[in-house]
């Protein structure tokens, strides 16, 4: 089990289950081990992929979310760290907080917002990304 400031992992036998305890839809996990896709109060998350390569590069550094929030889904992102350090992604209007990423793991973060929304990591502020919701 992992645990972070306000996110858990649960994993059990033959599945991984992430636990969003705050209900800002962020949930942490280990690489092969993907979200299911909900958060147990009846919305989908429609995640968009952001890897996180050597060196810290985004690809992409500016992600298009698909969908619109609503009652039944939520655009996301989902971080994965291919890098060999940790990365700590926030946004620069002090909305969210990924924690720490380890390499060769991942975050999902729901995003219930229309907009364009800048972020960084802490780590590493020359490295910079975009959210952006249709």
């Amino acid at each position: 089990m992992r645990s972070a400031t306000i996110l858990l992992l649960v994993l059990a036998i033959g599945a991984c289950i992430p636990v969003d305890l705050t209900g800002t839809g962020l949930c942490l996990y280990s690489e092969g081990c993907a979200p299911n896709g909900g958060n147990g109060n009846g919305i989908t998350y429609v995640p968009e992929q952001v890897l996180v390569n050597s060196g810290g590069v985004l690809v992409p550094d500016t992600v298009t979310l698909r969908v619109r929030p609503d009652s039944t889904q939520q655009p996301a992102v989902d971080w994965v760290n291919h890098d060999t350090l940790t990365h700590h992604f926030v946004s620069d209007i002090a909305w969210f907080d990924s924690g720490d990423i380890s390499p060769n793991s991942g975050m999902e973060m729901g995003v219930p917002r229309v907009g364009r929304f800048t972020y960084h990591c802490v780590h590493h502020p020359w490295i910079v990304g975009t959210i952006v919701v249709p």
